[in-house]
């Protein structure tokens, strides 16, 4: 009897831990994506945004950004492979924030949401600010 109560116990941990970190994730706005790597590429300083040819969501992303008036470098994963390769994305869209020296201030995975797209773009212009919240710096 005694191990059925801390079988089931366990089963009710495990189902509350895996709602728990769903509800998180809802929360926290943006996908996550590792941090990219862009120093060994070629890529200009400001927005790059990484898609492929077949993807709505790309689609969806990049009209946020020409809606916002943004000017990104689109790298597109079927055209350029070895360049996404080489900066490590495993995903798109994503967009990816530089300052003016070329560093990265924040990535946005997914489709970018105003507020975190509104805040990607006042880390570009605040030397050495990082994001944090729905919104992956690195």
């Amino acid at each position: 009897m005694d191990d059925v109560l801390v079988r089931l116990a366990l089963v009710a941990v495990v189902g509350l831990a895996a709602l728990g970190a769903a509800h998180l994730s809802r929360r926290s706005g943006q996908p996550r994506h590792p941090p990219v790597d862009l120093s060994g590429t070629d890529l200009p300083g400001g927005v790059v945004l990484f898609t492929s040819t077949d993807c709505s969501s790309c689609d969806e992303a990049r009209a946020v950004l020409r809606g916002a008036g943004i000017e990104f470098r689109e790298v597109t994963w079927e055209l350029e492979a070895s360049v996404a390769e080489r900066a490590g994305v495993g995903g798109v869209p994503l967009a990816v924030f530089r300052d003016a020296s070329g560093a990265t201030v924040a990535q946005l995975a997914g489709v970018p949401r105003r507020a975190a797209l509104q805040r990607a773009l006042a880390a570009m212009s605040a030397p050495g600010q990082m994001l944090g919240g729905g919104e992956q710096a690195t």
